[in-house]
């Protein structure tokens, strides 16, 4: 039997939210916030909320080439949208609590402890500082290229024997020990609230 149009436009919608999902929106590390927005509202406007209820799991992870976990997730944030309970909420991914300061590792390869003015390439170099994405428009500075005053394994030998990477370890631990005391609060809160209700 032929395919009709509408079994054709039908296939070729398939095809293009699988390509849109995996490589469009595709994504080797952490995406930002504009990205995972635009993943998920894919996922959540393809996948039924009841979809793992019908034993539709597998067919979807086939037909999209998505795996359980996003379909877990979009099919539970359809249900929310479907209930009437909420609109669409923006997704804000948090971040790394316990993340190092970069900024103080950036700084000392850019200090003439590590690197020197680049006497061979004397064009500024454009770094971006911040972009607006609704304005369509970048905020950067131009800062005189350097060059690395040894190789990549002696520098970072030098770093570790540094003051500098004294200061990122201590900020480290702070931060991880400020992380573990939010843990122990909720920890007992929820602990508080358990034996409330018995």
């Amino acid at each position: 039997m032929a395919k009709t149009t509408d079994d054709e436009a039908r296939d070729d919608i398939i095809k293009a939210a699988r390509m849109f999902l995996k490589e469009v929106l595709a994504s080797k590390g952490r995406r930002t916030d504009v990205e995972s927005n635009a993943f998920w509202a894919a996922a959540v406007a393809l996948i039924p909320a009841d979809v793992l209820v019908n034993r539709k799991g597998r067919a979807v992870m086939r037909l999209l080439d998505i795996d359980y976990r996003v379909i877990k997730k979009a099919s539970e944030m359809r249900g929310v949208l479907d209930d009437g309970s909420r609109r669409w909420a923006t997704v804000k991914t948090s971040t790394h609590s316990d993340v190092s300061e970069w900024s103080l590792l950036i700084n000392w390869l850019q200090s003439d402890e590590a690197s020197h003015e680049d006497n061979t390439h004397k064009t500024p170099v454009r770094i971006d500082i911040t972009t607006n994405l609704s304005a369509k428009s970048h905020i950067y500075e131009l800062h005189t290229a350097r060059t690395y005053n040894d190789t990549k394994i002696r520098l970072y030998k030098k770093f570790l024997a540094s003051t500098t990477f004294t200061s990122m370890s201590d900020k480290y631990r702070e931060k991880k020990v400020a992380l573990r005391l939010i843990q122990a609060r909720v920890r007992a809160r929820k602990m508080a609230r358990a034996d409330a209700e018995v």
